[in-house]
């Protein structure tokens, strides 16, 4: 399954006191982010203000568009199911 092999590629870049930034977090339905929360400082952003709520670490409401982050603030950034609703995804490739 693709969601295996993604959360096995998470693993591998993540490692106590991290800075994580789940990009579009949803709350986390597929526990990508989930099992670091304990060892990884994680934070979420997502414009759903249901997730805030649900989401298993602090969560910024709004959008990645202007989001209210810097790019040194963070070891690693995960991002799945957003991309395509984004209005100009380009400005995130890296």
């Amino acid at each position: 399954m693709a969601t295996q092999r993604y959360s096995k590629l998470v693993s591998k870049r993540l490692a106590p006191g991290k800075r994580l930034l789940h990009a579009g977090c949803g709350w986390d339905r597929n526990e990508v982010s989930a099992p670091y929360r304990n060892i990884c400082n994680i934070v979420g952003i997502d414009i759903d203000a249901a997730a805030v709520a649900r989401y298993h670490s602090p969560v910024v409401l709004g959008s990645l568009d202007r989001a209210p982050v810097g790019d040194e603030l963070f070891d690693v950034i995960l991002c799945e199911y957003v991309i395509e609703h984004l209005t100009q995804p380009e400005r995130f490739e890296r």
